[in-house]
């Protein structure tokens, strides 16, 4: 099929239709060459590692307001389900028994 044809069906100018074809010839050429694939694998990497960073950074945040949430409220509430009480008990390495 000749330019002229094909600019015919694609509604396009002759120039144009030159140009789409030699672009298609090109992407062709760096495809099978292989250079397309590494810049596809490299761009891939740094996806995955933005999204590990950006993962891992909301993950730091929560677990900081968390530390800082159980920092204020340095008193816990522990009900009893076996007897009619509350016991309030402050966040530490104490060996005392919970009650007592």
């Amino acid at each position: 099929m000749s330019y002229k044809e094909t600019a015919k069906i694609l509604g396009l100018s002759l120039q144009d239709t030159k140009n789409l074809i030699h672009r298609g010839k090109k992407k062709k050429e760096l495809i099978s060459s292989g250079k397309v694939t590494t810049i596809e694998r490299f761009s891939k990497i740094l996806i995955i590692l933005l999204c590990i960073v950006i993962i891992g950074s909301g993950l730091s945040f929560a677990a900081i307001k968390i530390y800082d949430n159980i920092k204020v409220h340095d008193n816990i509430e522990i009900k009893s389900y076996y007897k009619d009480e509350t016991v309030t008990q402050p966040i530490s390495n104490s060996k005392a028994p919970i009650g007592e």
